[in-house]
C-alpha cells in the first residue's frame, strides 16, 4: 500500500513506536485530499485539465497535470472528466472568462475538435468529416497530404452514405485493386483516372466516392519496463515509479514475498478504462506454490479491485471488474518451464487471458474496467487475493487499447 506520510521510529522505554509527520505538498496539490497516497484535483484556470498527486516515499507530494478527452472537462465531486454541463468548474476558472465570443482554441489530443468561446463559456465543436483544425487560422481547413485527420468526434460512427435514388451513372466506373480510385470519361480525353478524397472509398451505385473508412492509429504503450536501464517507465509518458525492495540485476528484476517487494504506479489510480493490454515476460516456480501470489493488480489498498493478473500452482488467474461485476478466467501454467509470457486484455466486452501462446476468452460485457482509488501495483495485493511476488520479470508493459 501506499503510506501517507513519512515513517519516523521513535525509542522510548525499549519499544519501537512509528508515527507519521504530514506530507509536504508541491503547489500543484496544496490543498489536495489524498486517499492510498494519491489525489486528484483540478487545475487552475484550465477546467479541461486536473492534477494527479502522488505522494513519494519520502513524504513529498508531486503533481502532473493531466489532460481530460476533448469534450469533456473535470469533476471534483466524481474524481472524473464529465461533459461540461456537469462539471464543477467555477465561471471565472474557464479559459474563456473574459474572452470575446467566438473566440477559438484547440481541442487537445482530436485534430478535428475545438473550443469556441460563447458567454464566457467554453463550448466545444468539430470540423466537418475530412478537416481538421487549423490553430494557426483558427478555422477548419481541408485534409491533405500534410495535415492528415482521421479522428472520430462526440461518438461518430462511420458508415456507408448512399443515395436514396440511385441514378444511372455511365460516365464513371471502379478501378480493380484500387478501391480509392475511380475512372471518369471526359469528352475528347477518354477514361481519366481520379483519385478519392482521403478517408473516403469510391461507390458505383452512388456514382462517388462515398463509403467513409477509418485508419487505424496505432496503439501506443502506456508503461513500459525493460529494466536495462533500472525501475525507469520507457513509455512516453515517463510514468513515476515508487519501487520497495525490488532488487534490477542485467536487465531483470527480482522481486521476493518475504522482503515485501512490490512497484506502485500512481497514474493509475482512479483511472477507468474501456480497453486495456497487460503483458508481462517472467520466470516463477509455479508447481512450489501453496498459495495465490499477485502479479499486477489495483489490489493492496483494502478496496475491492477491478484488475488482477494471479498465479497459482496450476493456473494463471485473469480477473477484471466492471459495472457489471468481477469475472475471472484461467488459463492452465505452461508444463515444462517456469518462463512466461501471459497477456491480458479486456476489449468491447471480452476478456482473455494467454499464456505461452495458449488463450481463453469470455465474455463478461459492462462499460468498462471500473475505476478504483488504488494505484497499480506490481507484485502485491492485498492478502486475501494473492501473496505477495516471488520470481523476476524479464519485462512489463500497459496499453490502454488492443
Amino acid at each position: 500500500m501506499v503510506h501517507q506520510g513519512l515513517e519516523i521510529a521513535v525509542l522510548l522505554f525499549g519499544i519501537v513506536y512509528r508515527t507519521q509527520t504530514a506530507p509536504t505538498f508541491s503547489g500543484l496539490c496544496d490543498g489536495c485530499p489524498l486517499k492510498n497516497g494519491v489525489g486528484l484535483t483540478g487545475f487552475l484556470n484550465d477546467c479541461t485539465k486536473y492534477v494527479h498527486c502522488y505522494e513519494d516515499k519520502q513524504g513529498v507530494v508531486h503533481g502532473t497535470v493531466q489532460p481530460c478527452a476533448f469534450g469533456t472537462e473535470w469533476n471534483q465531486d466524481l474524481l472524473t472528466c464529465v461533459s461540461p454541463s456537469n462539471s464543477t468548474c467555477g465561471a471565472t476558472q474557464d479559459i474563456c472568462y473574459g474572452q470575446p465570443n467566438d473566440y477559438r482554441r484547440p481541442g487537445v489530443g482530436n485534430c478535428r475538435g475545438y473550443w469556441e468561446c460563447k458567454n464566457g463559456d467554453s463550448v466545444p465543436l468539430c470540423c466537418p468529416i475530412g478537416y481538421y483544425f487549423n490553430s494557426m487560422t483558427g478555422n477548419c481547413d481541408t485534409t491533405d497530404s500534410d495535415h492528415e485527420c482521421y479522428d472520430n468526434c462526440f461518438n461518430e460512427y462511420y458508415t456507408v452514405e448512399m443515395t436514396t435514388t440511385p441514378s444511372p451513372c455511365y460516365n464513371k466506373r471502379p478501378v480493380a485493386a484500387k478501391l480509392d480510385v475511380y475512372e471518369e470519361w471526359i469528352e475528347g480525353w477518354g477514361w481519366i483516372q481520379r483519385g478519392c478524397p482521403k478517408g473516403l472509398l469510391y461507390v458505383q451505385r452512388d456514382c462517388e466516392c462515398t463509403l467513409r473508412v477509418v485508419v487505424q492509429q496505432k496503439c501506443e504503450l502506456d508503461l513500459f519496463l525493460s529494466f536495462e536501464s533500472g525501475i525507469k517507465d520507457q513509455s512516453h509518458l515517463s510514468n513515476y515509479i515508487l519501487s520497495e525492495n525490488v532488487e534490477v540485476m542485467d536487465g531483470k528484476a527480482f522481486f521476493k514475498a518475504d522482503q515485501g517487494s512490490q512497484l506502485i504506479i500512481p497514474r493509475y489510480t482512479n483511472v477507468g478504462m474501456a480497453s486495456l493490454t497487460i503483458h508481462v515476460k517472467y520466470y516463477s516456480d509455479h508447481e512450489s506454490l501453496t498459495q495465490t501470489q499477485a502479479i499486477v493488480s489495483n489490489s493492496d489498498c483494502g478496496i475491492t479491485p477491478s484488475i488482477l493478473l494471479t498465479e497459482d500452482s496450476k493456473y494463471v488467474y485473469f480477473t477484471v471488474g466492471t459495472d457489471l461485476g468481477e469475472r475471472t478466467l484461467a488459463v492452465h501454467q505452461p508444463a515444462f518451464t517456469n518462463e512466461k509470457d501471459v497477456v491480458l486484455t479486456y476489449h468491447n466486452g471480452i476478456l482473455s487471458g494467454q499464456v505461452n501462446g495458449i488463450k481463453n476468452t469470455m465474455i463478461i460485457n459492462g462499460s468498462g474496467i471500473s475505476r478504483v482509488h488504488c494505484a497499480l501495483h506490481v507484485g502485491s495485493a492485498d492478502a486475501n487475493r494473492g501473496l505477495n511476488f516471488t520470481g523476476v520479470i524479464d519485462e512489463l508493459s500497459l496499453s490502454m487499447c488492443v
